[in-house]
């Protein structure tokens, strides 16, 4: 239920093998898992020779046969790159290859598909603080560069007639690091199970070649997508930084605009009714600040982003908004799909931050991980500079995120403490009207006991001249709590907001 990218994976647990995509006609594998020890397809990423030592060991492919030769021992190796992989010429008669469905004859060939990942956060984070240096460095050199020249020139004009000959200077490049990256390895699956033949040693070849070339282009995606990141992050914040230095003033200014106009319609409110008005007038304000055309322009430039950064915010925010897990996140994790993710920072999005009101009771629970309580934990540690440095767009999504939670949390508050008011005021006017009835009871017998004998008592007319000068008492409804699925408010909290 928390929101631990990390919750789906065991550390301590086998690895697996998932199946990912198929052709039509193995569409049945997908989301299919085979564990390590299970089926032949973990031996691609054995050293050369291991898994033949494994099945020999284990009396080879079939009891009492050889092992099977590698696809590697077949192709020429002049030709190029041969990747290690798994050849089983015969798949029935292995009895380590796993089926999903019933066996068939034919053959199966697997091939690793092992390369270097750079699409993650600390990747880019690791990128940008090298561009940052690059950039210092190359700044620093090109002032150095033209002090030189102009020392040159000056030493030139000082040297008269005189052929004067300048030290030569040699210049570094400076050039970036090569992104930061993490292994990656996936398996390619090929067979002619119900075909009933092997694959040609050109087939082989060919698939051989295909998976390289899959692979590299794979690494090189991942490469060309970071650098368009990085490119685009900073082309980025030249703008921002423009846009905040002539908007910030005017935006605190129209901010506090929003909140006198808001204190000034409720002239009455006091302490924690008035800190509840601040703050929603600020919530207000921020979520129509949020979705301006100009912040917006930032927020579409975010997405065009491979590697996102802070998703646990973003997730925090769909959250609240009442986008479920299922819309967001890769099956059964709590991993941002951020390919998937970002088309729902649309109009509809902006509409929502606008529309949100956090007043009221809540009578539908939401999921444990969109309590409001949760998601004020996932983004307690997020730094409003840090972010700012990151995304303008974001940190001001993060303003309105702690604004929108933390004005539920009042509004709730200053509910329960108006329904404890009126409980008090209720105990309080029972009171006085037991009272008052017991004083008219008193006087009534007392009235009674003065009546002369023969003398009639007047019932109706005494409670009538009695109320005239104690009138009934009102006493107020049952006063029933609200629901607040949303939030949990704890005991300190409460006592706090009474």
């Amino acid at each position: 239920d928390e929101e631990d990218d990390l919750a789906h994976v065991d550390p301590e647990g086998q690895e697996i093998i998932r199946y990912i995509a198929a052709n039509k006609s193995h569409e049945f594998m997908i989301e299919q898992c085979t564990r390590s020890g299970e089926g032949i397809s973990f031996d691609v990423w054995k050293e050369k020779g291991a898994e033949e030592e494994v099945e020999n060991a284990e009396g080879g492919s079939n009891a009492g046969e050889a092992a099977e030769p590698s696809s590697s021992q077949i192709l020429d190796e002049s030709k190029g790159e041969i990747l290690h992989n798994v050849y089983v010429p015969s798949a029935v008669l292995n009895e380590r290859v796993k089926y999903f469905k019933v066996p068939r004859l034919g053959c199966l060939l697997a091939l690793p598909l092992t390369y270097e990942s750079c699409t993650f956060e600390d990747a880019f984070d690791a990128a940008v603080e090298d561009r940052t240096a690059c950039l210092e460095k190359r700044e620093e050199q090109r002032k150095e560069r033209e002090q030189y020249e102009e020392e040159i020139k000056r030493q030139q004009d000082g040297a008269a007639d005189a052929e004067y000959e300048a030290e030569a200077q040699e210049w570094e490049e400076i050039n970036e690091e090569p992104f930061k990256s993490n292994t990656e390895k996936y398996i390619l699956t090929i067979d002619t199970l119900g075909q009933d033949r092997e694959f040609t040693t050109d087939e082989i070849q060919y698939l051989n070649d295909w998976a390289i070339r899959l692979r590299n282009n794979w690494q090189e995606s991942e490469e060309k997508a970071l650098q368009g990141d990085l490119d685009r992050t900073f082309a980025r914040k030249a703008l921002e930084n423009g846009f905040r230095q002539e908007n910030d003033e005017i935006f605190d200014s129209d901010e506090q605009k929003a909140v006198n106009e808001a204190i000034l319609e409720n002239p009455d409110a006091v302490d924690a009714h008035k800190d509840f008005l601040t703050d929603y007038a600020k919530l207000k304000f921020c979520g129509k600040n949020l979705s301006s055309d100009q912040m917006k322009t930032f927020m579409e430039d975010l997405k065009g982003h491979r590697v996102i950064k802070m998703p646990l915010l973003l997730k925090s925010a769909f959250y609240l908004l009442g986008y479920k897990r299922e819309e967001l996140c890769f099956p059964g994790t709590a991993v941002l799909n951020w390919k998937k993710a970002k088309h729902y920072l649309n109009e509809e999005f902006f509409q929502k931050v606008q529309d949100y009101d956090p007043r009221g009771p809540c009578t539908e629970e939401p999921p444990k991980y969109a309590i409001k309580n949760q998601l004020e934990k996932n983004i307690e540690h997020f730094d409003f500079d840090t972010l700012d440095k990151y995304s303008f767009w974001l940190a001001r999504l993060h303003n309105w995120l702690e604004l929108a939670i933390s004005t539920r949390r009042q509004d709730v508050l200053l509910r329960r403490a108006e329904k404890e008011r009126l409980r008090e005021e209720k105990v309080k006017a029972e009171g006085e009207e037991e009272a008052r009835v017991d004083l008219m009871k008193k006087e009534m017998e007392d009235r009674q006991a003065k009546l002369e004998e023969g003398e009639e008592f007047d019932e109706d007319a005494f409670i009538q001249s009695f109320e005239e000068d104690h009138a009934p008492i009102d006493v107020p409804e049952e006063v029933e709590d609200d629901l607040d699925l949303d939030i949990e408010i704890y005991e300190d909290e409460q006592a706090e907001g009474s």
